[in-house]
């Protein structure tokens, strides 16, 4: 899934504070790119997928999940944030590094090799060190590139 990510759907200077105004960034971030029409009803969809339990997988990650009937094919956007933002993680620390997985309605087996390839990747304690090195959209694009090579 890194290996279609893009430039314009890296986020690495997140500004939000709390778990709704970072899922509004990066959901701001798929309407600038012209992948989803408007915010509100992706970030309703987030936060009712937050709501069966916290995507925060500890280790300072958050990986937001949703299938919605909007796309046609899986779609990864990248946050980074300097602050951290408590997002109820199961280790009980902030999240600085987010990775947002949207995959079509009804595509279950997408869905789930998304959120398994990206879960393996994260594992890595170095990559997520590189991640948080990285001080652009560029850089950290790069960084996922190279991982997933290796990968």
């Amino acid at each position: 899934m890194t290996e279609e990510c893009r430039s314009d759907l890296i986020l690495a200077g997140l500004k939000g504070r709390t778990r709704e105004e970072v899922l509004m960034e990066l959901a701001s971030c798929l309407v600038r790119a012209g992948i989803v029409k408007e915010e509100g009803p992706l970030v309703e969809a987030l936060l009712a997928r937050e709501d069966l339990g916290s995507t925060g997988v500890g280790d300072g990650v958050a990986i937001p999940h949703a299938r919605v009937a909007a796309i046609e094919h899986p779609v990864l956007v990248v946050g980074r944030s300097t602050q951290g933002v408590d997002f109820r993680s199961l280790d009980g620390k902030p999240a600085d590094l987010f990775f947002l997985i949207l995959t079509p309605d009804g595509k279950t087996g997408e869905y789930l090799q998304a959120l398994a390839q990206i879960s393996r990747l994260l594992r890595r304690a170095a990559l997520r060190e590189a991640l948080r090195r990285a001080d652009s959209a560029e850089s950290i694009l790069k960084v996922l590139k190279e991982s997933s090579e290796e990968s």
